[in-house]
């Protein structure tokens, strides 16, 4: 195995160039003659962050539909068989529109 003057997980840096790497094995080299310009900036690690943000809110709106549609449920005077299932209903919804509202939301390098 290798030493590198810089390394992360996807590539690494030499004095013969950039090596990509994949499990920190090189499987491709970048010759520093190669390289004209060079840019590393953040972008979103998603691919279809707006898409994916609309998944999120439409996740989140259902949840709070229905947690006010329990809640009327409960304060309403005539009995009604309420399941425990149907308490879970908002709850997993609410947990999986944060963590997709999270996701398009993420920046990497």
């Amino acid at each position: 195995m290798r030493t590198y003057l810089f390394e992360t997980d996807e590539f690494g840096l030499s004095d013969e160039g950039i090596h990509l790497l994949r499990s920190r094995f090189n499987y491709a080299t970048i010759h520093f003659h190669q390289i004209d310009r060079l840019r590393i900036e953040r972008a979103h690690l998603a691919n279809h962050g707006f898409w994916l943000l609309m998944l999120g809110i439409a996740s989140l709106l259902f949840s709070a539909f229905y947690t006010l549609v329990l809640y009327e449920v409960f304060t309403d005077d005539a009995p009604q068989h309420v399941y425990l299932e149907e308490l879970l209903v908002p709850f997993l919804p609410l947990v999986f529109g944060l963590f997709v509202v999270r996701a398009s939301f993420r920046k990497g390098w």
